[in-house]
């Protein structure tokens, strides 16, 4: 279940943003054990030499986003 994914929404707001540093081309600001625990969760995959957020990790980066929204 997506709920059960993260053990806190600290812990999705961080997704989030390395998420977003991926968006941004800046995949070097992702810390690679940050990047495994991702993968291994299945919301990142490798491509190549390149990190990619797979259809789970773009609904959690959107939930995400609206949590860090709403809390100003």
């Amino acid at each position: 279940m997506a709920d059960n994914i993260f053990d806190s929404a600290a812990e999705r707001i961080e997704f989030s943003e390395m998420a977003d540093s991926i968006d941004r081309g800046q995949q070097d600001m992702v810390p690679a054990r940050l990047a495994e625990r991702y993968v291994a969760k299945g919301l990142m995959r490798r491509d190549g030499g390149q990190l990619r957020l797979t259809e789970l990790g773009r609904k959690q980066q959107h939930i995400a986003l609206g949590e860090r929204q709403s809390d100003g």
